[in-house]
């Protein structure tokens, strides 16, 4: 289940990689620039592609596929054949479903896995991955990074499939070509750059007579991206090829019935709960919902055995107080439960606690006593928006911390930031959201 759960992360951030636009000013960039607009307008296609990995460990050898596109309308099949596993892939708009025979007994009557580009994007750290997958008509996504070509070298003719082709060798810059993407995508496309952790794209692209692309060739780097998904394991290199061909040819692709899905996120969400070592209570679990969602570029969600965090019982949350009057403050108060949840930037870490006690007296008098411990090492910051908020800032062998502490209701809470992103301004923000996630 890992290697094709892996599989699948690895099929997602290839269509959205150098998914991006620039314009062109020499003709050779005009043509592989034009080239992505010019297929698009054929409105359907047949494609068949290649996938091969190198390095990784538990790395997938090939993925083959063949299938239609209907570029206007976001919707493709794929028939896969995954290192010998085969798979059906359907696009929908902004969901991918997947059916894999092998995997349907261990699904029961629900075959097809449902992968929501947005939803998947969360787990990831990438907001908004759904709305840049449907803009890019993945995935076909590749297409659309042609209008970032910088550099652009004509290597030749050749035939694909019969067809007289030009071949070119281009370099997307992927930086450049965010900064002319349309505002609402630039966010997006920077985490999925940050994640991919380069900056430069090389590919090599067929054109036919027409200024259609034939076939499209790339090979990414992936020794210095971020794992997109928990259970996911990269390869050092990725090579992608894809032909098009038979423009025109009809295309009808629906999605599963609901009854018929089942949704992956939800089974990655799963893989990364219950992992730390809080026995998970109802007052527990319905305090994840009120945690915040939507956090900063380039944090990536930890499972909650990376810093022991997830659910919190009385007993977890006796061992995180570390106090020896610990559990009589948290009985008098009465705390109900709590949950923890760790993101990471690199060196950064976002840590956030929200604990519900049984009335606001009990949650004021817990914060009152956490205040009184951060006020003997750190240095004390107004927080705005947020009534009877207190900030920390503190700075030591280990680095910066900034904490921001407030109750809301029967709720105590801490927004904490270790790492060069640890300023009261950045960590206000999150607390001023989480605020309000608690409303």
């Amino acid at each position: 289940m890992r290697k094709l759960l892996g599989v699948l992360a690895l099929t997602i951030a290839v269509a959205v990689t150098g998914a991006c636009g620039n314009k062109s000013k020499e003709t050779a960039q005009q043509i592989v620039a034009g080239a992505s607009d010019k297929t698009v307008a054929t409105t359907t296609a047949k494609l068949a592609e290649t996938i091969s990995f190198t390095g990784g460990g538990q790395s997938p050898p090939g993925v083959t596929g063949s299938g239609v596109i209907a570029f206007p309308d976001r919707r493709a099949s794929l028939d896969l054949d995954i290192s010998g596993t085969k798979a059906t892939v359907l696009l929908v708009g902004t969901t991918i479903y997947e059916r894999i025979p092998s995997l349907e007994s261990r699904l029961g009557d629900k075959p097809w896995l449902k992968i929501d580009l947005n939803d998947f994007g969360k787990l990831a750290g990438i907001q908004g991955l759904g709305d840049l997958a449907t803009s890019n008509n993945d995935p076909s996504a590749s297409l659309d990074s042609l209008r970032g070509a910088g550099s652009v070298e004509f290597l030749g003719y050749q035939k694909v499939r019969g067809v007289d082709t030009k071949r070119y060798h281009a370099v997307i810059d992927l930086e450049a070509a965010a900064t002319k993407a349309p505002p609402a995508q630039q966010a997006t496309l920077r985490q999925i750059i940050k994640l991919q952790g380069f900056t430069t794209q090389p590919a090599d692209v067929w054109v036919d007579k027409q200024g259609r692309v034939r076939r499209l060739t790339e090979s990414v780097d992936m020794t210095h991206a971020t794992l997109p998904a928990p259970g996911a394991t990269l390869p050092k290199t990725i090579e992608i090829s894809v032909e098009y061909f038979d423009f025109g040819t009809p295309v009808r692709v629906d999605a599963p019935a609901p009854n018929q899905t089942t949704d992956l996120a939800a089974m990655l969400t799963k893989l990364t709960r219950s992992h730390g070592s809080g026995t998970v209570t109802p007052a527990a679990r319905s305090l994840e919902a009120r945690l915040i969602s939507a956090v900063p570029a380039g944090y990536l969600r930890q499972p909650d055995s990376v810093g022991d965090t997830g659910p919190s019982d009385l007993e977890k949350a006796v061992r995180d107080d570390d106090s020896p009057d610990a559990r009589q403050v948290l009985t008098r108060d009465g705390f109900l439960g709590g949950y923890q949840r760790l993101w990471k930037k690199g060196a950064n870490e976002l840590t956030n606690f929200v604990y519900q006690f049984s009335s606001p007296a009990g949650a004021t008098d817990y914060v009152s006593r956490s205040i009184a411990e951060m006020r003997k090492d750190g240095s004390e910051f107004p927080v705005a928006g947020i009534p009877g908020a207190k900030g920390f800032r503190h700075t030591g062998a280990e680095g910066t911390s900034v904490g921001v502490t407030f109750t809301r209701g029967g709720y105590a809470t801490l927004v904490l930031v270790n790492g060069t992103d640890a300023t009261p301004a950045f960590v206000t923000s999150l607390a001023q959201q989480q605020y309000a996630k608690l409303a």
